[in-house]
């Protein structure tokens, strides 16, 4: 501002400032006078609605602020932000200015506007004790409030300026004034971590417990905060470890949120409830898995936190950590005897969440400690390999794959994973699951193949790549059947048993749902074009006939 204001040519010109606006706030007497003689106008508004007068307080030059006053400036003037030089000059501590004008007639208790802010609260606030002090001892209302209910003491406790704050409290003001959010100047010293003005707030008699309008005491808003030093003077002082505020959290859960395991230990160590439930039954190590912090779960869990304690959608920290894909934690959580199959409200279990969300590692974690690979949920029937393959999550895929997932397991409506993935246009898996074995031929409930259901879905390069996988797939093992036929008819040349051919037929034979199926096999493909195949092995029986 200063560095605007002295600016000079062009740049003064454009803000407005006039060459005695220069001189009050550069102090120089002898200009001021010289242009105030010459005619120039002590009340001239510059670009932001300063007169001379208040540039003379805000720097602090009474001589020249005298001078302003003797030719005619109004004492009372507001500039833009509707601040008078009683203001400014309290804002920046100059005594002897702010003596000069409350002389000359300025109102000690002027508001800025709307704000309502009075040149106390501006001293409280830029902790100038001396300058508070001269406003009082002319009559400043200790508890003046502004638009949100703030007393000066408010804004002392903004910066923590205890000096400031023993000379309001010494003046009679209101230990535990509520703003128009409830807060008390306790709540607000507490939430800022300034040690000595909450001792002093406590020492002049405010409850230690005090609520907000959230029904958060000074602790809460301390733990939230992070200020171990504050939390233990308040708990020391008395304050209740284990309040709970509008929704049910108590500092504990307000430190573990914020992450701020300095002060969760200050509060164990003094008996918070490790336990405790907020309004969604969650308790500190639900909040523990939820952020992923293996070591607070490990610190809660020592101190016999509940391993598989249940919140309102009956999941446990184990359902919380495998959702969002926190290992660490899920493995510590194991360790301390979690189930690994516990069902929440809707019967979804640690790894239906885990396979949900994509999250490989957690899934072979809980795999690892028993997890039911195959298990269905209790609506639609559907295995985890279902609902990965819907997701796409091809690495949690393969991962069920090599745990023993079941390839053509069907749900309700006979839908395998394969038309999953086919539907959704899951390339990668979808073909994954086809060199696996996976049955192009099944049929859901409508009697729709995989391959029907991707050229359905518009994803005609999938349909057009699952058929000619499965053809491929197909003449590999109608050619590895040849082999075997070719070394029989060898074996039988050799030791003349004609049975031996037949013996090992069974081996070479389709799968079970593939017999269901009819031998010829009609692939819809873009452009109605049709893709016939016939198993080789089938015309070999036709023609030995």
């Amino acid at each position: 501002m200063v560095q605007r204001k002295t600016d000079t040519g062009a740049a003064v010109t454009a803000y407005k400032t006039t060459p005695l606006h220069v001189a009050a706030l550069s102090g120089r007497l002898d200009n001021a006078v010289r242009l105030i003689d010459r005619g120039a106008s002590v009340d001239a508004r510059d670009g932001e609605l300063d007169t001379p007068l208040h540039l003379a307080s805000l720097s602090g030059h009474r001589n020249v602020a005298v001078a302003l006053l003797d030719r005619g400036a109004n004492v009372n003037s507001k500039n833009g932000n509707q601040m008078t030089p009683l203001h400014l000059a309290s804002s920046k501590g100059h005594q002897n200015v702010i003596v000069l004008l409350i002389d000359r007639g300025a109102s000690v208790d002027a508001t800025n506007g709307k704000q309502r802010i009075t040149p106390l609260h501006a001293a409280s606030f830029a902790g100038h004790q001396n300058v508070a002090l001269c406003l009082l001892d002319r009559g400043a209302q200790v508890d003046a409030r502004d638009v949100k209910q703030r007393t000066p003491l408010h804004y002392a406790s903004l910066v923590g300026n205890q000096n400031v704050a023993l000379t309001l409290l010494d003046r009679g003001a209101q230990v535990d004034a509520r703003d128009d959010e409830q807060d008390q100047p306790l709540h607000v010293a507490s939430s800022l971590g300034h040690r000595n003005f909450v001792l002093t707030l406590l020492d002049r008699g405010a409850k230690v417990d005090a609520r907000d309008g959230d029904k958060e005491t000074p602790l809460h808003l301390a733990s939230r905060s992070g200020h171990p030093d504050v939390a233990l003077l308040l708990i020391n002082r008395g304050a209740s470890v284990d309040a709970r505020n509008n929704e049910q959290l108590t500092p504990l859960h307000l430190a573990l949120l914020s992450r701020h395991k300095n002060v969760a230990l200050r509060l164990l160590d003094r008996g918070a409830q490790v336990d405790a439930r907020d309004d969604k039954l969650q308790t500190p190590l639900h909040l523990a898995s939820l952020l992923g912090d293996r070591n607070v779960a490990c610190t809660l869990l020592d101190r016999s936190a509940q391993v598989d304690a249940r919140d309102v959608k009956l999941q446990t920290p184990l359902h919380v950590a495998s959702f969002l894909g926190h290992e660490n934690v899920a493995r510590i959580l194991l360790d301390r005897g979690a189930q690994v199959d516990a069902k929440d409200y809707k019967q979804l279990t640690p790894l239906r969440l885990a396979t949900q969300q994509g999250h490989q590692n957690v899934a072979l974690t809980l795999l690892d400690r028993g997890a039911q690979v195959n298990a269905r949920d209790d609506v639609k029937l559907q295995t985890l390999l279902h609902v990965a393959s819907f997701l796409g999550h091809k690495k949690v895929v393969l991962t069920l794959l090599d745990r023993g997932a079941y390839l053509d397991a069907k749900d309700d409506t006979q839908t395998t994973p394969l038309h999953f993935a086919s539907c959704n246009g899951h390339q990668d898996v979808a073909l994954l699951l086809i060199d696996r074995g996976a049955s192009v031929e099944a049929l859901d409930s409508q009697q729709r193949t995989p391959v029907q259901l991707a050229s359905d879905s518009g994803h005609k390069i999938l349909a057009t790549l699952l058929a000619e996988r499965a053809s491929a797939r197909d003449a590999k093992r109608s050619a590895s059947a040849q082999s075997s036929f070719q070394t029989v008819d060898k074996l039988n040349a050799e030791n003349g048993s004609p049975d031996a051919k037949e013996a090992i037929q069974p081996a070479a034979q389709p799968s079970s749902d593939q017999q269901e199926n009819e031998d010829l096999t009609l692939v819809q493909v873009e452009r109605d074009e049709t893709v016939t195949h016939r198993r080789k092995k089938k015309k070999k029986k036709k023609r030995r006939r």
